[in-house]
């Protein structure tokens, strides 16, 4: 078969037709009772009544009622927002570049069919909205809105205000940080468009400031009683939870010069370089499939020699498909520099003067600048978080491979996208139907809960069990969910959700790791106090701990300060739980038995 655009748009398609749907088939299993994703079920049912450290579950509980709250609803929420804020930004970008409103060019379809294949790459991580998703959304929307009001002769439309509006909700649902970062770059960057970018129209910063500022005060009046609530904590648990952010991140970054991973990066300058020497310089006879080649063989390489760990259990996400992905971001990044770098020398060989393409330079720069931002929406590993807005960094990445003019660019074109479904295939596998963080990864007997929140979830039966105890459980003691709270620890988040309970302090109370401090968690204990210090207790009647292991004496000591350690309490054996130990623990697989015991009687009343 002739190799044409056609025939690629339709092989591309398939492709992810392909991947969406293994995706959509991964959502219909696995949820952990203890990790994050139980974290954000339990919050976005809760909603504005439930003060978190970011606001994310308020915006997400909006859609919630659409589909009862389930579980299996907030995963195709996430991907559906996911999409369409992507494809936001490709139209735009694609206006933009190049000067059109049309799009029925070909090469747009090929870019929107590739970038959508590299997008599902987020699935690497956790399904569900969270403020993961949130930050990632927000770096789309800013991205699109940039590019739309970029497009020459543009002017401000309430296109350009629903998404300015849309943008910033994002950020401010994810991480504050997030806001204020996007929010102080905006003057800057739109000065820029205004001088050199869009010179036909002339933007109003202070209206679009103005725009942000009004949705700002509107956004905080309706979380007054959150704010309220969560100030008192917020200082503990930034400090707490996060330090050395700054000195964190240089770390990240120096990760991209000297890991092994990114070695080809500086071995394809070297190739580069001595390729056009001996072919300008030397006037040898080469072809560049012949570099080409040389280049992919590199990757392959890398790519296979991490392959080796897919089914190993290590961390969350695990070593393969962190580094998977990673890498083929980072690919995302400097392929187009590369490109660059070789139409560059390539001139100055042939003693011709270069002209920079400075539409492709501002719209590349954009979309790096917005994966980098989305991972201070989510406070932690730069590089990591950054890739999982792969979507972003391909559009400047496809764009330049439909552009390159060669014999061989459409077998590469081609190559390329077989390369990124097969990443984020196996990513997708590994990560939601293989092993799903730190659910048990093997089990021929998955059940369905008689949670009405994890309806159509299969999930391993011990997890199943334990759910419908507990559910079976609260129903016999008279549990009542007005009045009565939970105090569930360590790390048992999602066995909560799977409740209509609501949880005394937070809801996610992990333990310190004994072998190795966690980062993000070796001051757990203060934030799960100042939790506990801060909580409203006007309404509470009863309160019941979930306990699946051994309290600390630090958390004991702050929880038997609101409850009366002489109540006349009952124990509830609820059953056990197959538990994997989390990233930087031993990763051992142990059985956890899980207990109800109370009720407890609060000290003041």
């Amino acid at each position: 078969m002739m190799l044409n655009k056609k025939n690629i748009l339709a092989f591309s398609s398939i492709l992810f037709v392909l991947l969406l749907s293994v995706l959509i088939y991964s959502f219909f299993s696995d949820f952990g009772l203890r990790d994050d994703e139980g974290f954000y079920l339990y919050y976005l049912k809760q909603g504005i009544a439930e003060p978190t450290f970011t606001f994310f579950h308020t915006l997400g509980n909006l859609f919630g009622f659409i589909f009862s709250y389930q579980l299996l609803g907030f995963r195709l929420l996430n991907l559906l927002l996911l999409i369409i804020s992507v494809n936001l930004s490709i139209v735009f970008g694609y206006q933009f570049y190049f000067n059109s409103k049309k799009l029925k060019d070909l090469d747009f379809y090929l870019i929107l069919s590739f970038v959508n294949i590299s997008t599902l790459g987020f699935f690497s991580f956790i399904p569900t909205f969270s403020y993961t998703s949130s930050a990632t959304i927000a770096c789309f929307l800013w991205s699109s809105v940039i590019f739309y009001i970029s497009k020459n002769g543009r002017e401000e439309d309430s296109c350009y205000y629903t998404l300015l509006v849309l943008t910033f909700l994002f950020a401010i649902c994810s991480r504050v940080q997030l806001f204020v970062v996007l929010l102080g770059t905006l003057p800057f960057i739109l000065f820029f468009i205004n001088r050199f970018i869009n010179k036909d129209s002339n933007l109003s910063i202070f209206k679009s400031l103005l725009a942000v500022s009004i949705f700002t005060f509107i956004f905080l009046a309706f979380h007054l009683h959150f704010l309220t609530e969560i100030l008192p904590i917020g200082k503990i648990i930034y400090e707490t939870t996060h330090d050395s952010l700054l000195l964190f991140y240089l770390s990240n970054l120096s990760y991209l010069i000297f890991h092994q991973d990114f070695y080809v990066i500086y071995i394809s300058i070297l190739l580069i370089s001595f390729y056009l020497l001996l072919k300008f310089k030397f006037k040898k006879d080469l072809s560049v499939s012949i570099l080409i080649t040389l280049i992919l063989i590199l990757i392959i390489k890398d790519i296979y020699g991490f392959s080796k760990s897919f089914l190993d259990i290590a961390g969350t996400p695990s070593n393969y498909s962190n580094r998977a992905l990673r890498y083929f971001f980072i690919l995302t990044i400097f392929t187009p520099i590369l490109i660059g770098y070789f139409n560059f020398l390539k001139s100055k060989l042939l003693l011709k003067r270069h002209k920079f393409d400075k539409k492709f330079i501002f719209l590349f720069l954009i979309s790096v600048l917005g994966c980098f931002f989305s991972s201070v929406g989510n406070n932690s590993n730069l590089v990591l978080w950054a890739s999982f807005t792969i979507g972003l960094s391909s559009i400047p990445f496809f764009f330049s491979l439909t552009l390159f003019k060669n014999p061989n660019s459409l077998r590469l074109i081609s190559l390329v996208c077989l390369l990124a479904f097969i990443v984020n295939l196996s990513i997708i596998y590994r990560e939601q139907i293989y092993q799903f963080r730190r659910s048990p990864i093997k089990s021929s007997n998955f059940k369905v809960s008689s949670s009405p929140f994890l309806r159509n979830i299969k999930i391993d039966p011990y997890s199943a069990d334990v759910i419908d105890n507990f559910l079976l459980t609260l129903k016999d003691i008279n549990f009542n969910y007005k009045s009565d709270r939970i105090f569930s620890y360590p790390e048992l988040p999602g066995l909560l959700a799977s409740s209509k309970a609501i949880s005394l302090g937070d809801a996610h109370n992990q333990h310190l790791f004994s072998k190795k401090q966690f980062r993000e968690l070796k001051s757990i204990e203060t934030k799960i106090c100042a939790f506990l210090i801060y909580e409203n207790l006007d309404k509470v009647e009863n309160v019941y701990i979930l306990q699946g292991e051994g309290m600390s004496q630090v958390v004991e000591n702050c929880l038997f300060k609101i409850i009366d350690d002489k109540s006349n309490v009952k124990t509830y054996k609820l059953g056990e739980l197959i538990n994997i130990g989390m990233a930087y623990n031993d990763y051992s697989t142990y059985m956890t038995e899980i207990k109800l015991k109370g009720p407890y009687k609060l000290i003041a009343k």
